[in-house]
C-alpha cells in the first residue's frame, strides 16, 4: 500500500506539472514569451534591434529609387532617454541609408583563405557565407559616417625616450598624446585623408573612475548617433590590457609596427544583440584585406561572448592596438596600416 501511495502521488504532481505547462505554453507559443518579454532587462532594447532589423530587411529587398527622385530629408535628432523605442530606431536607422542593391566584397576580390577566428562563443558562424553575404550598408558621402571612440581613454604604451609619460597608473596617462587617443587620431586623420567623414571623441571615460567606463561611452556612443544618425561604424579603439611587457609586432619593410586585433561580441552571456552578424561582416571584410596587403598585421579576429556596445550600430568593432610592451610609436604605424585597408573596404560603400 505504501507503494501504490507514493506512486499516486507521482501521476498526480506529474499531471499538474503538464496542466501548468499547457497553461503557460499553449500550442501557438504566444503566451510565455509575453508573460516574460516586459521583465527581460532590456526589452526596450530589444524593440529597437527588432525594429533596426525590420527596416534593414525591407530596405534590402526593396528596388533602390530612381534618379528622378529626390531624397527625403533626415529627420530631426530624437531625444535618447537610455533605452531607445522603436520610433527611435527608425530615426536612428533610416531605411533610406541602407544599400538595395548587392556590392563588391572583400570575398568576391580576392581567393584568399579564409580570415582565422579565435572564437571564445559556443556559436560557429559560417564565415564563407557571411563574406559572400557582405556587409551591405552605406555612408552617406555627405555627412559624418565613421566615430572613433576610447572607452578606455588612459591606456597607454611602453614608456622610453620620446614616448615617456606621466603615469596615471601603470601604463596609463591622462595626457591624450601620449595615449590610446593619440593612435585614434592617427586613425582619423588617415580616413579622412581617404575621404571618409570622421568624428574623433577624445573624452576620458575612464578616469577618474575605471568602473562603469563602458556605460558612459554607451550614452556618448548615443549621443554621437542622435547627432549625426547617418554614422554607420563606430570603433572603441584600445590597446591590449594583457600586462607585463606583452609585446605585438610586425614588419612592413624595415618599419616595425604594433599588431592590430579585431574583437566582435555576441552577446550570448545573456545581453540581448541578435543583430551582431553585422558587425562580424565588417570586421571579416577588414581581417581579409589586412591578410592580403599584410600578412601578419592583424591577429586572430576575436569573437567574444559580451557585448561592448556593439548593439548600438550595424558596423561597431573593438580595435585593439598593440599592447604595452609596445612604443606609441608602432601603435600610430600599425594603425596607419589599418587605416588603408579600412579605406578600400569602407569606400565601396560611399554614397
Amino acid at each position: 500500500m505504501k507503494y501504490q501511495s507514493l506512486w499516486w502521488k507521482c501521476l498526480a504532481a506529474f499531471l499538474l506539472l503538464a496542466l501548468l505547462l499547457r497553461l503557460l505554453c499553449p500550442a501557438d507559443g504566444v503566451r510565455l514569451p509575453k508573460l516574460f518579454a516586459s521583465d527581460r532587462p532590456g526589452a526596450a532594447r530589444a524593440a529597437f534591434d527588432e525594429a533596426w532589423l525590420a527596416g534593414e530587411s525591407a530596405a534590402l529587398s526593396s528596388p533602390a529609387p530612381s534618379p528622378e527622385t529626390s531624397p527625403e530629408p533626415l529627420p530631426e535628432p530624437v531625444t535618447l532617454p537610455g533605452a531607445l523605442l522603436p520610433d527611435e530606431a527608425a530615426a536612428l536607422f533610416p531605411a533610406e541609408r541602407y544599400l538595395s542593391e548587392p556590392r563588391e566584397t572583400a570575398a568576391a576580390r580576392t581567393k584568399t583563405k579564409l580570415p582565422a577566428i579565435n572564437n571564445l562563443t559556443r556559436s560557429q558562424p559560417d564565415i564563407e557565407a557571411l563574406l559572400e553575404e557582405g556587409w551591405r550598408h552605406e555612408l552617406a558621402a555627405d555627412r559624418p559616417q565613421i566615430l572613433i571612440i576610447h572607452t578606455h581613454s588612459c591606456e597607454a604604451y611602453s614608456a622610453s625616450g620620446s614616448d615617456s609619460y606621466a603615469e596615471s597608473d601603470p601604463f596609463r596617462t591622462l595626457d591624450p598624446e601620449k595615449s590610446v587617443i593619440r593612435v585614434g587620431a592617427v586613425l582619423a586623420e588617415k580616413l579622412r585623408e581617404a575621404g571618409f567623414n570622421v568624428i574623433h571623441d577624445d573624452t576620458l571615460y575612464d578616469y577618474p573612475q575605471y568602473s562603469g567606463a563602458y556605460s558612459r561611452s554607451q550614452q556618448a556612443t548615443e549621443n554621437w548617433l542622435e547627432k549625426y544618425p547617418a554614422i554607420r561604424v563606430v570603433i572603441d579603439l584600445h590597446r591590449d590590457s594583457a600586462s607585463g611587457g606583452f609585446r605585438t609586432e610586425y614588419t612592413n619593410g624595415e618599419v616595425k609596427t604594433a599588431q592590430v586585433m579585431l574583437l566582435v561580441t555576441n552577446g550570448e552571456n545573456g545581453l540581448y544583440h541578435p543583430n551582431w552578424k553585422e558587425n562580424l561582416k565588417l570586421a571579416l571584410e577588414l581581417q581579409q584585406e589586412m591578410d592580403e596587403r599584410y600578412d601578419g598585421l592583424a591577429r586572430d579576429l576575436c569573437l567574444s561572448p559580451y557585448r561592448y556596445n556593439q548593439q548600438l550600430c550595424p558596423g561597431s568593432l573593438i580595435l585593439e592596438v598593440g599592447s604595452d610592451g609596445n612604443t606609441l610609436e608602432e601603435a600610430e604605424s600599425g594603425v596607419a596600416l589599418f587605416a588603408e585597408c579600412a579605406g578600400e573596404v569602407l569606400k565601396a560603400a560611399l554614397k
